[in-house]
């Protein structure tokens, strides 16, 4: 069962776990094979009329692959638990 919380709203909670999951990602760069995780950025100047797009674009990508992976889970047993975090964020500025 996929679980999702409301998007845009600001939650203390929910920038806790961000948190956690991003110091867990540092300490895969450092603690796991290139082989057992996937890191990659992507830098891009975009007109911000543009972010409700991206959003949408990267939510679809999210569900898509969670259906699909339950799909293939029918077939193959789990083994592991990965965490995949897309951060998407203005380099250019700051603010809560």
């Amino acid at each position: 069962q996929q679980l999702d919380t409301n998007y845009d709203v600001p939650s203390l909670s929910i920038k806790k776990h961000n948190l956690q999951i991003l110091k867990k990602a540092i300490e895969a760069v450092w603690g796991q094979s290139v082989e057992d995780r996937e890191l990659s950025t992507l830098t891009i100047a975009i007109n911000k009329k543009d972010l409700d797009f991206v959003k949408s674009r990267i939510r679809d990508f999210k569900y898509k692959l969670d259906k699909d992976l339950i799909e293939r889970s029918k077939s193959r047993e789990p083994d592991g638990v990965y965490c995949l975090a897309i951060q998407f964020f203005n380099l250019l500025e700051n603010r809560s």
